[in-house]
């Protein structure tokens, strides 16, 4: 049965991540089409697509709390530069399976922040794989950049579903 008018649960989710229904699809490995009708009520939603669903917003609120950990650590005064891309590439070299996905983690980390830590936080589109840099001055978010920088990295989500951060 057609849902008219009223968003569904999978529609809720997947906008909840920050991922338009086509990069849901990508991100689900599911046809495009597919999605859609999940999203529009017509066809209802497997379990475990929700479950993958919850696991993604779970993932971006896991990745967001381990950055605002580490700015309050390492940045308790300095300007706070979080850096996103539409580069699905690089995002998926970091392990996220499309850069909205990743740019969600960057969302809820704002959404998380406390007013002192979104007033000092920055967040810049770099072509260069998306970064959270905790500095205390001037610096691109560019691969010449010497700052301490942790980057968030995300294994598939059919894998193990820790965080790993890297020194760069």
């Amino acid at each position: 049965m057609k849902n008219t008018g009223v968003i569904t649960q999978t529609g809720l989710l997947i906008q909840s991540a920050g991922l338009s229904p086509r990069e849901a699809a990508r991100a689900l490995k599911k046809d495009a089409k597919t999605v859609r009708k999940w999203v529009s009520g017509e066809v209802e939603t497997p379990e475990s697509v929700t479950s993958e669903l919850y696991k993604i917003v779970d993932l971006q609120r896991h990745a967001a709390d381990f950055v605002l950990a580490l700015t309050h650590r390492f940045n308790r005064e300095g300007e706070i530069r979080v850096c996103v891309s539409d580069d699905e590439i690089m995002a998926q070299l970091q392990g996220w399976p499309v850069a909205a996905m990743m740019n969600g983690a960057v969302r809820r980390f704002l959404e998380m922040a406390d007013e002192k830590t979104r007033v000092r936080t920055r967040v810049i589109f770099s072509s260069e794989p998306p970064v959270v840099e905790l500095i205390s001055s001037m610096s691109a978010c560019g691969p010449m950049d010497r700052s301490p920088r942790w980057m968030i990295r995300r294994k598939t989500l059919n894998h193990q579903k820790a965080m790993t951060t890297e020194r760069l």
